[in-house]
């Protein structure tokens, strides 16, 4: 798992990760704890009522102890995560609308952020079109190889 190990090496304390809604979030997140990462759903975190265990899944987001959040789109809504300076996104949203809403819960109110976008080799035009958006917007963007990476 790339993110895995993008993680490890750049020694991150927490990160938001942002999977396509047709994936299961769960399953993603039981990935995560097999390798070893304390990860949790976005979701389950959301849906919590009791606002003193919210704010504790915050407190322990922001100190690392809970190190990877997975949700989707849907899940981020309203949320705002403001010491977050790294966030992931598992593939390309179809829409920019919806990437830049992803993508922009980071570097919220001039604090600097990473969004880490993996692209697939397989759907056609998918790098063209994030590099012609990034261009268009006037965002710095930085192409990393994973695939070196993988074989070593």
């Amino acid at each position: 798992m790339s993110f895995h190990r993008i993680f490890r090496e750049t020694h991150q304390q927490s990160a938001l990760v942002f999977i396509h809604r047709k994936h299961s979030v769960d399953d993603f997140v039981w990935e995560l704890k097999e390798l070893g990462m304390n990860a949790v759903a976005l979701y389950q975190q959301v849906a919590n009522q009791n606002t003193g265990e919210f704010e504790k899944f915050l407190k322990d987001f922001r100190t690392g102890k809970i190190q990877v959040v997975v949700g989707n789109e849907e899940t981020v809504r309203g949320l705002d995560f403001k010491e977050l300076d790294h966030v992931y996104l598992m593939e390309v949203p179809k829409n920019m609308d919806e990437y830049i809403h992803l993508a922009g819960r980071v570097g919220r109110q001039g604090r600097p952020g990473t969004a880490t976008t993996f692209v697939s080799k397989v759907v056609q035009g998918e790098e063209r079109r994030l590099l012609l958006e990034y261009r268009r917007l006037g965002l710095s963007f930085k192409k990393l190889n994973f695939e070196q990476q993988e074989k070593r």
